[in-house]
């Protein structure tokens, strides 16, 4: 059995309900099965489906001579909440998806509370009817907004502010039509969501544990293609909605556009994709000539599809993540196995899985949450490889670009989690 220090230490020093706020690639899995390993054989595990799926949660168990927890979706907590038997211990995988609270309130039962999402609400019944002796939310990006800590505190039962104080403490009024909060990202802030992260959970990064090389970020700015700035031009022409025209203005910045047209043939309306012509995908090749492995994320599936087809042209070995890959097990054992092998991933399955050999990531394009660019690093620097990495973030750079100003945002989306290791 295999336990390293900082293991150890969390399972000396947790308090009953406690947040394991540790980086990707820690080791969380293990950390919180040791930590609850006195509650054996009453451990109920709470997890994304895919990682139900890859039975980690079991092989770790086994790793540490436990029995099987009891491991379920999100999906199946959510709906069947309060039909589960009380369990000793309570861990929440990649918790971050519990702390759904909105700044906006609702009337419900005739009263005025805070809007929040079924999962957050099924939790807390679970903990305040079911009262297990443990609950460990565990997740690297605990704090993506501000309201995402207020409703960590809220689970835990360390809650520092009512929901009026914590919202006039961090979040503003927008100028607009319509009462929108949004949250303060002045440096005092951060730093007091911060500091109350660190209240709730304990914190804790790769560099903390090991001697973490310098890691090389690189942005690369490209044009668009001659046949991309046609269709961009022609855009406005065929969707004059201003907020349907900023994602296809989008999508045709990476090489692809969904439009929904009607099928003659079947009477349907049906999503239809187009490619083009892009720099990002001549690029991406490029660098397989120079890397034998790599991992490409890509939000959109279509260029997920597209860069695997012009990957595949030159031979390479390729094996695509997106929502419907089945067994992420599989790919991460076969891209191990092989001298060289190139993962292409869909920018939102950015957790659960791992490539530790490879020393190159490129996000060809992002999703628009800041949490799946951090998770995604992580999915090469894990506790058991330490080593330098190359991430290259790929722009279609123009005037006005979408692109750009897309990746800008989710850079600033960063604050919150980074200022954790301030």
């Amino acid at each position: 059995m295999i336990v390293a220090p900082h293991q150890k230490a969390f399972a000396k020093t947790a308090r009953p309900y406690e947040g394991c706020f540790h980086g990707t690639g820690c080791g969380k899995t293990r950390t919180c099965l040791y930590a609850v390993r006195k509650y054996d054989g009453s451990i109920l595990v709470v997890a994304p489906k895919t990682s139900v799926q890859k039975k980690q949660w079991e092989h770790e168990a086994k790793v540490l001579g436990l029995k099987k927890p009891t491991v379920i979706s999100y999906e199946t907590f959510r709906r069947d909440y309060t039909k589960l038997k009380k369990y000793k211990a309570v861990i929440a995988d990649e918790a971050h998806r519990l702390f759904g609270v909105s700044p906006v309130m609702c009337r419900r039962a005739g009263q005025w509370v805070p809007k929040t999402s079924q999962i957050y609400a099924a939790m807390k019944w679970y903990l305040e009817e079911r009262r297990p002796e443990r609950f460990i939310p565990a997740t690297a990006t605990p704090n993506k907004t501000p309201f995402s800590i207020w409703a960590c505190g809220e689970l835990l039962g360390y809650s520092e502010m009512s929901f009026k104080e914590f919202r006039s403490e961090f979040y503003h009024t927008l100028p607009m039509d319509r009462v929108v909060y949004a949250p303060n990202r002045d440096t005092e802030s951060m730093e007091k969501i911060a500091a109350m992260t660190r209240r709730f959970g304990q914190v804790l990064r790769l560099d903390d544990l090991k001697d973490v090389p310098e890691q090389t970020f690189r942005t690369e700015y490209l044009a668009p293609t001659a046949e991309q700035t046609r269709v961009l031009k022609g855009l406005p022409v065929r969707f004059t909605d201003s907020t349907s025209l900023r994602a296809k203005r989008h999508q045709v910045e990476n090489g692809v556009l969904y439009e929904d047209a009607f099928n003659p043939k079947t009477k349907k309306v049906a999503r239809e994709a187009e490619r083009f012509d892009n720099a990002k995908i001549d690029y991406i090749v490029e660098r397989a000539l120079e890397f034998p492995k790599m991992v490409i994320f890509a939000n959109y599936t279509e260029q997920v599809e597209a860069i695997a087809e012009a990957l595949r042209k030159e031979d390479k070995f390729v094996m695509t993540l997106t929502g419907a890959t089945k067994d992420r097990k599989a790919v991460e054992r076969d891209a191990e196995e092989s001298d060289s092998a190139y993962i292409v991933a869909q920018a939102a399955v950015s957790s659960e899985w791992e490539f530790k050999s490879c020393p190159v990531v490129i996000f060809a394009s992002l999703t628009s949450k800041s949490i799946d660019y951090i998770q995604g690093q992580g999915r090469v620097q894990r506790y058991d490889a330490v080593k330098k990495n190359l991430y290259i973030h790929l722009i279609c750079d123009y005037g006005n670009s979408i692109d750009a100003r897309w990746f800008d945002t989710i850079m600033s989306g960063r604050d919150f989690n980074e200022k954790l290791y301030a």
